[in-house]
């Protein structure tokens, strides 16, 4: 299809367990302005730091048909431990 990969980007939804189905890596995420949370199918194994994640960035499409989101892309955000947080 000509659609473009979009970018979701959301907090880990904890009230989901992860899973992996044969090749695929499921996982719910949410928005954290509308609080909207979001099934994720990604296309591989789940990333190795995917349990230290602040946010995740999804790369790809949504699909209608099992109103899910299908990521080709994960980018996990951890929170950094050194960080500056003055201005």
């Amino acid at each position: 299809s000509s659609e473009k990969n979009v970018q979701v980007k959301g907090l880990l939804d904890k009230n989901f367990i992860p899973q992996q189905i044969s090749e695929e890596f499921i996982f719910n995420l949410q928005d954290e302005e509308t609080g909207e949370v979001m099934k994720v199918k990604f296309a591989g194994v789940k990333p190795d730091q995917f349990d230290d994640a602040h946010h995740i960035v999804a790369i790809g499409k949504y699909n209608s048909d099992d109103s899910a989101f299908h990521a080709k892309k994960l980018l996990i955000k951890c929170p950094s431990k050194y960080e500056d947080v003055r201005n």
